[in-house]
């Protein structure tokens, strides 16, 4: 039989006590903050776009020229229950570090504009959604029988 006993005063107890919750603090933030591998992108994403202007700036930084004229705007309801369809594209905006399922319920303006250097040759279509004057998703479409989508950047 093996017995340990150890004979500690209140000063004793008290350091390993600190050191226990200095230890699980340090744990909690090494999970709770964000490693090197995450995207910078992914982490940085903050687009506020209050005016036309905004979303025709914010599509040039991202190397699309618009044609301002061909704004399109429609208030779109994000559904409470998502569809096989909706995860996947919040699958795409993910990359962006963006997440239209966090809106569900919600009503978001849906913006369009004509993309005026086409992708591939084929025309295309930037779709910026904007929830309280912030981009909360976005893509880029193409048309056709081979068309795409994919995430703004």
């Amino acid at each position: 039989m093996f017995v340990f006993s150890l004979k500690a005063d209140r000063k004793h107890v008290i350091a390993a006590a600190a050191a226990l919750i200095l230890a699980i603090v340090v744990i909690v933030l090494a999970v709770a903050l964000p490693s090197g591998d995450t995207p910078t992108a992914a982490r940085e994403v903050d687009w506020e776009v209050a005016s036309a202007e905004e979303r025709v700036r914010l599509a040039h930084e991202l190397g699309y020229e618009l044609d301002a004229a061909s704004e399109c705007v429609e208030e779109v309801r994000v559904p409470d229950d998502p569809d096989a369809t909706l995860i996947a594209y919040d699958a795409l905006q993910e990359k962006m570090g963006l997440s239209l399922l966090e809106y569900s319920g919600k009503r978001v303006k849906r913006y369009t504009y004509t993309v005026n250097n086409t992708v591939d040759g084929k025309p295309a279509w930037v779709h910026l959604y904007v929830y309280k004057d912030r981009v909360v998703a976005g893509d880029i479409t193409t048309a056709g029988p081979n068309g795409m989508q994919k995430a703004l950047m």
